[in-house]
């Protein structure tokens, strides 16, 4: 199982509307990465401690995927109206990049955790 971590960069006074943003248009998309497999999980985090800027951004989201994750295997904008069909995937592209931006990627692998699965490893 690996891990993707995406940290974000939102805009002072912003969170909110970020938060909401990741609840309404994505959690839904990657909910059918689930189904579908091509994920095994999603997570919207925030730092909890400490609670400052001091080692970098304090908000993201956590990918888990079994093998190596491999983004070209995602056609945002097809799952984008699979999980919108009302919605102009354009715009929602473009709410989301003046929402936040990811400053920092890190990919991480689980080498062993306790059962049952934590972030999405197997069972």
């Amino acid at each position: 199982t690996f891990m993707l971590v995406q940290f974000m960069k939102v805009a002072e006074g912003k969170e909110e509307a970020w938060l909401k943003l990741e609840r309404e248009t994505w959690k839904p998309m990657h909910a059918l990465r689930v189904k579908d497999g091509g994920i095994k999980s999603w997570a919207v985090i925030a730092q909890a401690m400490p609670g400052d800027e001091s080692n970098g951004p304090t908000l993201g989201t956590v990918t888990t995927f079994q093998g190596w994750p491999d983004p070209t295997r995602t056609n945002w904008t097809d799952l984008m109206k699979k999980a919108h069909p009302q919605g102009n995937a354009d715009s929602l592209f473009q709410q989301t990049e003046d929402a936040r931006r990811i400053v920092r990627s890190e990919i991480w692998q689980v080498l062993d955790q306790t059962d049952p699965a934590a972030m999405g490893g197997t069972k």
